[in-house]
């Protein structure tokens, strides 16, 4: 695993597409560290990028009350399908999101796997979700966009950008299929607190072909 930043109580690494964030990666990161490791939150198996853990449980729980807090900020750069107009470069994404039902249609994929999938809902009903996002580079057939969450749901950032008639490449579920192998998205950079000293940590990542 690539580390981007260690100390006794906390490790932040890179995790690879394709790796399972609550199995691989804490795996991985005790055969290269020893000791325990305690996953804080997660990021989809097909998607790359920063990801901290705790290596104490007085940590754990600090790191994991700043998740519920929404005190460790967590931030994205996705590539989505077409273009934004002047008027919706930026903005936010304020709609309340559920599981689909196992016994819906619509959670089977084409060979007939049951699978986790979102849908948009009715606010009161399923989890109220925010998503910020500004469009930094673009092109007439794409954009690269910025996320940062204020909550983090199942698939937030997927469901919420193709609500908007943004679906990310590679992203068939809630999109198009359009010969990208996952999801174009990357966690690019992190915000929190060392659990012991308060000391603000800053962490950023972006690396070539990180959407490949």
């Amino acid at each position: 695993m690539e580390l981007i930043y260690l100390d006794p109580g906390i490790v932040v690494c890179r995790k690879e597409p394709g790796m399972d964030s609550e199995k691989d990666v804490p795996e991985a990161l005790k055969g290269q560290l020893g000791g325990e490791v305690f996953p804080i939150h997660r990021l989809d198996k097909g998607v790359g990028g920063l990801m901290v853990y705790a290596r104490t449980k007085p940590a754990a729980a600090f790191l994991s009350k700043a998740v519920t807090d929404g005190t460790l900020e967590k931030e994205y750069l996705a590539l989505v399908h077409h273009p934004f107009s002047e008027e919706t470069q930026k903005g936010t994404i304020r709609l309340s999101m559920e599981q689909i039902p196992e016994d819906d249609p619509d959670s089977f994929d084409s060979s007939g796997k049951c699978i986790t999938k979102m849908r948009i809902c009715e606010e009161g009903n399923g989890r109220w979700a925010a998503t910020h996002y500004e469009a930094v580079l673009q092109d007439p057939f794409w954009a690269v966009v910025r996320c940062r969450l204020e909550t983090g749901r199942t698939h937030q950032i997927r469901l919420h950008m193709a609500s908007i008639g943004h679906s990310l490449f590679g992203d068939p579920l809630y999109g198009v299929r359009d010969g990208g192998t996952r999801a174009a998205l990357h966690a690019w950079k992190l915000h929190f607190l060392q659990p012991m000293t308060g000391e603000p940590i800053d962490l950023e990542n972006i690396r070539t072909h990180m959407f490949d």
